[in-house]
């Protein structure tokens, strides 16, 4: 590296009569343009003399002037419908990828490109954040930003992050941590934003859907080959086995085909491994490798019915004292073991963290405070069409309580916002420069018209309620309150509502 002159990351050979602005110039461009590949970068680097450099960097500037002219149109229909066409979204997805291979980029670097398309350099924090991990702390910090709650969880995948990124070149344990709770308590979310937060090279593995390699259908392999055919080629890599009790439960009619998926998971897990896959799909596709050992393995389930091998392991020590309003907090490897996980991959797994079973304030935390969470997308999503969006703590209230009640957690939360806000984005034209406010009664409103819908488009073409009674098999007076109670919705100006 000494006779090399680095550049966002860009070592540039010396001993050539090139000027240190050209070479700055040429880094910037190949680290703005949308289109420049990794690949490519290097190869320009690779040949790079006085007159090749000027044409390169010519050429590229056309284009990055040209794609920075699409910014003035971030806000129309299309990039809402098709995020990744947006050209922020692509700016900031290239810039993830890019910094995992040229690891020497600078922070300021960074904020050079964002200043030049004039994106926020809060957009990019998550990139910058990447590179500001060192310690246990600086990980609980970020990660808190979106998830709320799950302070213990927090805690230790911090700290197996934080040592993760600093001990890559040394020979120690390989940490995989498997994250255990019930449905909507933020497993996937967690188990994400850690992954991205180590690679941009992520990708989420559902093992509902896997199957053993030589079986139609989707392989731990075809998963690199897809993440292969987005990203390009990777050094390293986060996968995240999603649903992982499911290899269990999914195959428990077929012993042999869950034991061949557990030992292909296994041998990811293994500190000195090589994993083969096919760089595309093509039938006579070359296979490339992929030590193990760089690919760091992320697991979460909820395996559900596991509390009865809880229970009968904490029995059998009568000095126990456990939690009982969650169980989940006491797992062992020993009772995921007794679940069905196979004794081998259970003692690969170094840490199984039990998270908290969510109550109605935690939710509405999560709806309030989280920066990733759906009422802050809405409420981002829809300021581009001019509209605000405001949410009172009496909705906040029942929409959490509703949570609890149905058992799905934050999962139910996020599904009730957004069919709350489809009328919304619906009608966004007409809405511009207004304030819409979800209370209590616009919730209320929402209920009363989706149990309805069908009812109301016809009142407001006829109201002979017996014809009516007899069409939907219902009485004169149940058609009757829901005439009344349609006209005083009407009455009350709601333009959400009373465009149906």
């Amino acid at each position: 590296m000494k006779n090399q002159k680095l550049y966002f990351g860009l070592h540039f050979k010396q001993g050539t009569n090139i000027e240190d602005s050209v070479l700055k110039e040429l880094a910037f461009l190949l680290f703005a343009s949308p289109s420049v590949a990794i690949d490519e970068a290097k190869a320009i680097l690779n040949n790079a003399d006085t007159v090749k450099i000027v044409e390169y960097s010519k050429m590229i500037k056309e284009e990055i002037q040209e794609f920075k002219a699409s910014f003035s149109n971030v806000g129309n229909d299309e990039y809402n419908m098709f995020p990744e066409l947006n050209p922020v979204n692509r700016i900031l997805k290239k810039l993830e990828s890019w910094i995992d291979e040229f690891t020497d980029t600078q922070i300021n670097e960074l904020e050079l490109v964002a200043d030049y398309y004039k994106i926020d350099r809060d957009l990019i924090k998550g990139i910058i954040g990447r590179k500001n991990m060192e310690y246990p702390e600086d990980v609980f910090n970020f990660l808190s930003k979106s998830i709320i709650g799950q302070e213990d969880a927090l805690k230790k995948l911090s700290v197996i992050t934080a040592s993760y990124k600093k001990t890559q070149d040394i020979e120690i344990q390989k940490q995989v941590p498997l994250l255990v709770g019930d449905t909507g308590t933020g497993k996937t979310l967690l188990g994400s934003s850690v992954g991205k937060l180590l690679s941009s090279n992520y990708i989420r593995l559902s093992c509902t859907q896997l199957v053993p390699e030589g079986i139609k259908g989707e392989t731990i392999s075809d998963s690199l080959t897809n993440l292969r055919l987005r990203k390009g080629h990777f050094k390293t890599c986060v996968l995240h086995f999603d649903e992982v009790d499911k290899l269990v439960a999914n195959f428990s009619s077929d012993i042999e085909y869950s034991r061949k998926l557990q030992f292909e998971l296994l041998n990811i897990l293994e500190k000195e491994s090589i994993i083969r896959y096919p760089e595309s799909f093509e039938r006579n596709a070359k296979y490339i490798e992929i030590n193990s050992k760089n690919i760091f393995v992320i697991l979460s389930g909820a395996f559900h019915g596991i509390e009865k091998h809880i229970i009968d392991r904490l029995k059998n020590n009568r000095n126990s004292i456990f939690e009982n309003d969650n169980l989940k907090k006491n797992i062992s490897s020993e009772d995921i073991q007794n679940y069905g996980i196979l004794p081998e991959l259970a003692g690969r797994i170094t840490s199984v963290i039990a998270l908290d079973t969510l109550k109605s304030a935690d939710i509405k935390n999560i709806i309030k405070l989280s920066l990733t969470g759906a009422l802050s997308k809405h409420t981002q999503n829809l300021a581009q069409y001019d509209v605000k969006l405001t949410m009172t703590d009496s909705a906040l209230e029942y929409i959490s309580e509703k949570a609890v009640e149905q058992k799905l957690g934050a999962r139910y939360a996020d599904n009730i916002l957004n069919d709350l806000t489809y009328e919304v984005y619906f009608h966004s034209k007409s809405l511009k420069g207004q304030t819409i406010v979800i209370d209590k009664t616009y919730i209320d409103t929402y209920q009363f018209i989706n149990e309805h819908r069908n009812l109301i488009k016809v009142l407001n073409k006829t109201t002979d309620l017996r014809v009516l009674a007899g069409r939907f098999n219902t009485t004169v007076d149940t058609i009757l309150d829901v005439y009344n109670y349609w006209n005083k919705i009407k009455k009350g100006g709601n333009y959400v509502f009373i465009q149906l």
